[in-house]
C-alpha cells in the first residue's frame, strides 16, 4: 500500500496532504497484508487455537479464487478457471481444511459466513450444498441460524434457477460486483459481457428477494467522467438495493491497469466523486455507515463490521486470510505467481498440512492500534476500555489535536469522525500505524 507519512506522522503533514488533494489507499484491515511475514506453522496453529478458544463468537470466511477473467484493477488472489471438475476438487479441499479446525469450531456461536473470491458464484448449487452439509453435519452448525450467509457474485453468473437454489441453501446476502454501469468502462476493466446483463442480473436477484443485496461500484476507473459516475449511481439507485458500497480505486503494481500505464489518480476528481456519491445516496434515503458503505432497510455487511470490532474471522481456502485476536494469518497467496501459489495450497491440504504461509503476530499495542484505526468512524470508548483497560485518549492523545482541527468529535461515550474527517478517513488513520508495520510495508516487494 502507499504510505503517506515519513518517520514522524504529524497533524501538519495530514493538513498538507489534504491541501494537496492526496488520496489514501482504502484501509480495510490493520495491519495491511504488506506487513505480513513468514510464520512458523506450529506457532501459527497455536495462535489460531488460542484466539478461537478465547471467545465464543466466531465468523467464517471461505475463499474461492476462480474467475472467468482477471479485471484490470485486480491484484487479489484469483485464478482463471471454468472447470467444474476443478471446482469439485476444490470443494473437497476446503472440506479437508475445515477438518483441521473442527475441534476449535464445534459449539462456537457463528456470527457470519462469507464466501468470497474470486468469483464463488461460478460454483454450482451442488458445490455449495456439499460445503454446507459438511458444516452442518460435522461442525454441528445450523446454516439457517447464522445471521449473515453471504456470497460474492459476478453479474454474468446470475441465473434464476441457480440463485433460487442458493437461497434455499441458506444464503441471505448477495454481493453483486457491478463496479460500473458504463459500457466503455466495463470493457476497459476486462469484463466480457454488456450492460444489459447487469440489468438482468439485478432484476433476477430482486425477484428472488434475498434479505440483503449489496451492489459494489468503483470510482476512479480509467477515463471515468463525472457524468459516467453519476449515471452509474442513478441506475443502481433505481433498484434500491439494501446496501451500496462505493470503493475508491486503488492502483497497484502487477495489475493490467499498471501494465497499460494507468498509475496515477487525480485526488481532486476522487474527492469530488466521493462528494457526488454521498449527496446522491443520502438524498435517496441511504444512511452512511462508513466512508465506503451506505445502507437502508436490512442493509449492511455484518462480517466486515464484526472484523472491525475485533471478533475472530477464521479464513479457509487458497489465499484466505484469518483475522484473529493473537494473529492474522494467510494461506498460500500470489498476485503474480497465482498458479504456483494455488498449487502450494493444493499440495499442503492433500498432504494434511495447514496451508498457512504468512501473517502477523499481534501484540497489545498493535491490537489497540487496530481497534482505533478500524473504528475511528464511530468508536465506543467503553468498548475500548473493556478490551484494553485504558481510555483510548490516554493511549492516543493526538486525538485531542484532531478534534481541535475539526476531524473528530470527542464525547463521553464515543469518538467519531466529523463530516470532514470521514472524507479524509484513509489519510487520518495512517497517523496511527505502528513503526514496525510501517517499516514492513516499506520493504514489501509487489512482484513476488
Amino acid at each position: 500500500m502507499k504510505l503517506l507519512y515519513d518517520d514522524k506522522p504529524s497533524l501538519e503533514t495530514l493538513v498538507q496532504l489534504i491541501d494537496n488533494n492526496v488520496v489514501g489507499d482504502y484501509v480495510y484491515m490493520y495491519p495491511p497484508r504488506q506487513a505480513y511475514s513468514s510464520l512458523d506453522i506450529n506457532q501459527a496453529y497455536s495462535l489460531v487455537s488460542e484466539s478461537i478458544t478465547k471467545f465464543q463468537d466466531l465468523n467464517l470466511y471461505f475463499h474461492v479464487p476462480f474467475c472467468k477473467q482477471i479485471c484490470s484493477f485486480c491484484n487479489l488472489f484469483t485464478k482463471i478457471s471454468t472447470s467444474k471438475e476443478e471446482y469439485e476438487k476444490y470443494i473437497n479441499l476446503l472440506i479437508t481444511e475445515i477438518g483441521f479446525y473442527k475441534n476449535l469450531v464445534v459449539d462456537k456461536n457463528i456470527k457470519s459466513l462469507y464466501i468470497g473470491g474470486g468469483t464463488p458464484s461460478l460454483l454450482d448449487p451442488s458445490h455449495i450444498s456439499k460445503l454446507f452439509n459438511y458444516i452442518s453435519n460435522s461442525l454441528q452448525i445450523d446454516i439457517f441460524k447464522i445471521p449473515e450467509v453471504a456470497l460474492e457474485v459476478a453479474p454474468d453468473t446470475v441465473e434464476e434457477f441457480k440463485f433460487s437454489h442458493f437461497k434455499e441453501l441458506g444464503i441471505n446476502r448477495i454481493n453483486l460486483g457491478f463496479q460500473t454501469l458504463n459500457q466503455s468502462e466495463l470493457t476497459s476493466i476486462g469484463r466480457k459481457h454488456d450492460i444489459d446483463l447487469l440489468y438482468k442480473s439485478i432484476q433476477i436477484i430482486k425477484k428472488i428477494n434475498f434479505d440483503n443485496t449489496c451492489i459494489d461500484l468503483i470510482y476512479g476507473l480509467q477515463n471515468q467522467s463525472y457524468s459516467d459516475w453519476v449515471n452509474s449511481l442513478k441506475i443502481v439507485l433505481e433498484y434500491q438495493p439494501e446496501t451500496i458500497c462505493i470503493y475508491p480505486l486503488t492502483l497497484r503494481p502487477a495489475t493490467r491497469y499498471h501494465k497499460l500505464g494507468y498509475s496515477e489518480l487525480s485526488g481532486e476528481e476522487q474527492y469530488r466523486k466521493y462528494d457526488i456519491a454521498l449527496d446522491m445516496l443520502t438524498s435517496h434515503g441511504y444512511i452512511q455507515e462508513t466512508h465506503i458503505r451506505f445502507i437502508k432497510d436490512k442493509g449492511g455487511y455484518l462480517q466486515k463490521a464484526n472484523h472491525w470490532k475485533l471478533e475472530n474471522i477464521l479464513g479457509m481456502g487458497a489465499g484466505a486470510r484469518s483475522y484473529l485476536w493473537f494473529c492474522d494469518t494467510r494461506n498460500s497467496y500470489g498476485a503474480v505467481k497465482r498458479n504456483s501459489a494455488y498449487q502450494h495450497y493444493v499440495d499442503c491440504v492433500e498432504n494434511n498440512n495447514l496451508p498457512i504461509t504468512d501473517g502477523f503476530i499481534m501484540d497489545e499495542q498493535e491490537r489497540m492500534r487496530k481497534a482505533l484505526i478500524l473504528n475511528l468512524i464511530n468508536l465506543d470508548r467503553q468498548w475500548f476500555k473493556l478490551l484494553f483497560h485504558l481510555d483510548v485518549l490516554e493511549v492516543f492523545p493526538i486525538l485531542y489535536n484532531l478534534c481541535e482541527n475539526g476531524f473528530v468529535i470527542i464525547e463521553k461515550s464515543k469518538i467519531m469522525l466529523t463530516f470532514q474527517g470521514l472524507r479524509y478517513r484513509d489519510l487520518i488513520v495512517q497517523l496511527f500505524f505502528g513503526n514496525n508495520v510501517r517499516s514492513k510495508i516499506l520493504s514489501y516487494f509487489y512482484e513476488d
